[in-house]
Parts: C-alpha cells; sequence; structure tokens
C-alpha cells in the first residue's frame, strides 16, 4: 500500500448527511444574521410604525434559524427516530417564507430587507430539501 492510499485508509469519511447538515447550519445562520439585520433597519426608520409586521416575523426568522442551526448541532439529533428533525427545518422553512413575504413590500426602499427575502428564500428552499433526505 502506497504512503497516500495509507492516509486515505485512516482518514475518517464524513457522512454525506454530515455534509448536508453543514450546509443548512450555514444558510440558517445566514439567514438569521440576514434577518437580524432587517430588523434593526426597519427598526431606525421614521416609518417603524408601518413596519411592525415586518419586523415582528424577521425576528421571529431570526430566532428560528439560530435555533435550528444549534439544535442541528447536537450530536442527540443523529439518533432522531421520531421526526424531530423534519419538524424542526419545517418551522425553519416557515419562518423564513413568512419573513420573505413580510419583507417583499419594503425590499425596495430599505436595502436590508431585500438582502433579507434572499437569504430567507435560499434557507427555506434548503431545509425543505434537507427534510425530505434526513
Amino acid at each position: 500500500m502506497h504512503e497516500a492510499e495509507a492516509i486515505a485508509v485512516a482518514r475518517p469519511q464524513r457522512a454525506p448527511a454530515r455534509d448536508l447538515v453543514q450546509d443548512i447550519v450555514r444558510q440558517c445562520l445566514d439567514s438569521a444574521r440576514a434577518c437580524l439585520r432587517c430588523a434593526d433597519e426597519c427598526l431606525g426608520s421614521v416609518e417603524v410604525e408601518r413596519l411592525k409586521s415586518c419586523i415582528r416575523f424577521a425576528l421571529e426568522g431570526a430566532d428560528r434559524c439560530f435555533a435550528t442551526a444549534a439544535l442541528l448541532e447536537r450530536p442527540s439529533l443523529e439518533h432522531d427516530g421520531g421526526g424531530t428533525i423534519q419538524a424542526l427545518l419545517a418551522g425553519c422553512a416557515w419562518a423564513c417564507e413568512r419573513a420573505a413575504t413580510e419583507c417583499r413590500p419594503y425590499a425596495r426602499r430599505y436595502e436590508a430587507c431585500g438582502l433579507c427575502i434572499e437569504a430567507c428564500k435560499r434557507c427555506s428552499a434548503a431545509c425543505r430539501s434537507a427534510a425530505l433526505v434526513l
């Protein structure tokens, strides 16, 4: 056996599911940060009263995305047999879709709303796809 082959055999292989989970965690964290930036920008607006729903659902999206990312990092979920992962991903996807919907009317006036929409769309799609295979 050559040295390169020995190293390849000795190196632990990452499971494809673990790579998928890491991608979802990245998407969730990106979305959570975008949601927080959106809420912050809207809170600083002179029309903050009009933006209440956008702020509320951006914060909801941030909370669910952060929670999903944190829980997906826990090793105990690898042994989940009761659908916890699917429910977690579905809840995150719903919150992202709702945040994107609420931000849409303000995306032209507030850059952070537009960025929130894009990050939420990516996160929602990733969560929905992952729920089918995890």
